[in-house]
């Protein structure tokens, strides 16, 4: 009977340690949402900060709260994907404008601002849409409360490009009205890239073509250099980047939406497709064939190609008396103010963009064009 008696304490004791054992192995259940449904908020929430530079002599930081408790308005709004998708949301959050006040200053006495994501996302809202669009600092989209990726504040600005709806907004900086130069060279972006060393860049799933932003700063040679570079692409979406920024990726001339500035250390929306011009400082980067998208097309004498006074006008060269046309291997043609309007800027049979110029010398057909300029 007393062995009996220790037999069953024994399977007992082995009962509970494998209970136990059980127990501890378990998997923690994850915490319940709260009771509207939405995620619970992670520590850290309170107390963050948006930082405003260039508003005052000193950096402002706003408590994220304080922005909260400004009057909201809740909108319902559209952004606009670079493909032209259009999509719809109903955001709540301050007006930009209202933030301002509190600062003794207003939207339309900006000249632009740049706005900063968490991850190193940034772009510049300019002049033009500070005075023509409501800022939204949303901290609601469609009834729920933003989640970690995009907290504290998503910025909204309806009717505008998505790349404007940043997430994660942590810094605003206001930024100075700077004259712009004047345009004094102009520079054929193919063949400038045709000096370049080209290397293959992975894109999504499409091994293309690309060469170093920094090896092109090094063959336009300039003097100094500008603080940003301004781009148009063929669409008309327009955008300033920093040319410390610009100056590390790469510009990507095959494949899809060529030519396109990236860098694999830029989030993709900061990356810039089918670059029409770019400007920097006096000089100006044209794509012949994203000219031709643009502007269009004219045929002399049998070459159809983009109009040479217009593609000089809308890459705002400066008006000469006399203009100088230079290839890469560094032969040079000169023509005359009213001979622009003769040409056309053309793609051989071998690929090379050329000039072509009605009832002018044939000395005037120059292949691999690089440059033009104004001269004395």
């Amino acid at each position: 009977m007393r062995k009996q008696v220790r037999i069953l304490q024994f399977l007992a004791l082995l009962l509970v340690m494998t209970l136990v054992a059980v127990a501890c192995s378990a998997p923690v259940e994850a915490p319940a949402e709260t009771g509207n449904g939405a995620e619970e908020q992670p520590s850290g929430q309170e107390g963050e900060k948006i930082v405003i530079s260039g508003l005052e002599s000193t950096d402002i930081e706003v408590i994220v709260e304080e922005i909260k408790d400004l009057k909201s308005v809740t909108v319902n709004a559209t952004s606009v994907s670079s493909s032209g998708e259009e999509n719809q949301y109903t955001v709540t959050g301050p007006i930009f404008d209202d933030l301002l006040k509190k600062y003794g200053k207003s939207q339309d006495d900006l000249s632009g601002i740049r706005l900063v994501a968490g991850d190193g996302y940034s772009i510049e809202v300019s002049q033009e849409i500070l005075q023509s669009r409501d800022i939204i600092l949303a901290h609601t989209i469609d009834g729920q409360p933003l989640d970690e990726k995009t907290r504290p504040i998503r910025v909204v600005i309806p009717e505008e490009r998505a790349m404007y709806w940043i997430r994660n907004l942590v810094k605003i900086e206001v930024l100075e009205s700077a004259p712009k130069a004047e345009v004094g060279r102009v520079l054929i972006l193919e063949t400038l890239i045709s000096q370049a060393n080209a290397e293959d860049y992975t894109y999504y799933e499409s091994t293309d073509k690309a060469v170093k932003v920094e090896e092109l700063l090094e063959l336009l040679a300039l003097e100094s250099l500008p603080d940003t570079a301004s781009f148009v692409a063929s669409d008309g979406f327009e955008k300033n980047e920093q040319l410390d920024i610009f100056s590390k990726g790469y510009i990507k001339f095959t494949g899809e939406d060529a030519p396109l500035f990236l860098s694999p250390d830029l989030p993709k929306g900061m990356h810039i497709k089918s670059i029409y011009l770019c400007s920097m400082g006096d000089v100006a980067l044209v794509s012949q064939q994203m000219a031709a998208e643009v502007l269009g097309t004219k045929e002399v004498k049998d070459k159809v190609g983009v109009d040479l006074k217009e593609l000089i006008n809308k890459a705002g060269l400066a008006d000469a008396d006399k203009y100088l046309l230079t290839a890469a291997d560094g032969y040079t043609v000169e023509i005359l103010r009213e001979d622009r309007e003769k040409g056309v800027v053309f793609i051989n049979s071998k690929g090379q963009v050329t000039t072509f110029f009605e009832d002018l010398p044939k000395n005037t057909q120059v292949k691999d064009f690089l440059s033009i300029e104004g001269i004395e």
